[in-house]
């Protein structure tokens, strides 16, 4: 399939031959009842949450022997109109007023930063943190040693990750290693085929039983997942 349209359409008729229901979904997959119906019925929302929304659709369709496929969807980009030599004449000088205007302000800006007086020094805590549930933010010294965390996949799976606010996207084969190197945290914001990956976390394996696992947080103190940190528990 080379659209987007078909495979909301792939979805649609899956449903109905199969009789699956939203709740059926739901439960089986994880998603929430109103990300199955945008799904189905709402092409602007897949567009705008794409390429996670095509990966949820495919993951559904690969599980009963579907297949969807699309091009990378680009951003339209609309040609400018150029601006007609009237136009620009006539408002001349309203452009070399606000030309001169930002200049000043600049000049302002480069004094402000060139005579600041030094800053405070601060203790060496780096204190850009998530909240995961209702957990307390987690401060870690720019001293702690990093973890070793790996990846090992036991099947085929495609992860969507934030390492240090840059997204990643991988796609992992039967029996590939994935080491994640990070300085602040690793933000997972999608795994599929979650049930077939192992995370280890300083040697500690990490086991996961849903098809579909969403916000997974890792930083130096740990794995976290709805206010839990599952490197702590039992291995």
């Amino acid at each position: 399939m080379e659209n987007l349209l078909e495979c909301i359409e792939a979805f649609k008729a899956l449903r109905e031959e199969k009789n699956l229901s939203y709740e059926y979904l739901n439960q089986k997959f994880k998603i929430p009842l109103f990300v199955l119906r945008k799904l189905e019925n709402d092409e602007d929302y897949i567009i705008e949450n794409y390429p996670y929304s095509y990966l949820t659709l495919k993951t559904i369709l690969k599980e009963y022997g579907k297949e969807c496929q699309v091009k990378e969807i680009k951003p339209k980009i609309e040609p400018i109109e150029p601006i007609p030599e009237s136009l620009f004449e006539r408002y001349s000088s309203i452009v070399k007023a606000a030309f001169a205007f930002s200049l000043t302000v600049l000049f302002f800006f480069i004094t402000k930063v060139i005579y600041k007086q030094p800053d405070e020094k601060l203790p060496d805590v780096d204190y850009n943190y998530t909240k995961i549930g209702l957990s307390e933010p987690v401060f870690l010294s720019k001293t702690t040693k990093k973890p070793d965390v790996r990846l090992l996949a036991k099947g085929n799976v495609w992860i969507s990750a934030y390492i240090d606010e840059k997204i990643h996207i991988f796609n992992l084969k039967k029996g590939d290693t994935l080491p994640l190197n990070f300085n602040k945290k690793v933000y997972f914001q999608t795994i599929g085929n979650a049930d077939k990956v192992v995370l280890l976390f300083n040697k500690k394996k990490i086991r996961f039983s849903q098809k579909i696992i969403h916000n997974l947080f890792v930083d130096a103190s740990g794995v976290f997942k709805n206010g839990y940190n599952l490197a702590q528990g039992n291995g």
